[in-house]
């Protein structure tokens, strides 16, 4: 859903609405990032080799997890151009 804002309203009522809506999508993005974990988590075995390319929080955030578990897995990046976030 687009978020429309009124404006009609002073400026400063503009800018409490931005914020309130990056804050619910700030909180909507952990929640949905907290839902992947859990599916993510169990998946993994030890010993597992894991490909990732380019960077990603979520994906970083669900090896953290398993790692702090005790499961020893292997991951291999790939070098990623032009941003070199691989």
């Amino acid at each position: 859903m687009a978020f429309k804002v009124d404006l009609n309203c002073p400026i400063e009522d503009i800018k409490k609405q931005i914020q309130i809506k990056g804050i619910q999508l700030a909180h909507h993005s952990m929640l949905q990032k907290a839902i992947i974990r859990k599916h993510a988590i169990d998946r993994f075995r030890e010993g597992m080799t894991v490909l990732v390319h380019s960077y990603s929080e979520t994906v970083l955030d669900v090896l953290q997890h398993v790692t702090e578990r005790g499961v020893k897995i292997n991951v291999i990046t790939t070098e990623a151009h032009p941003s070199n976030t691989g």
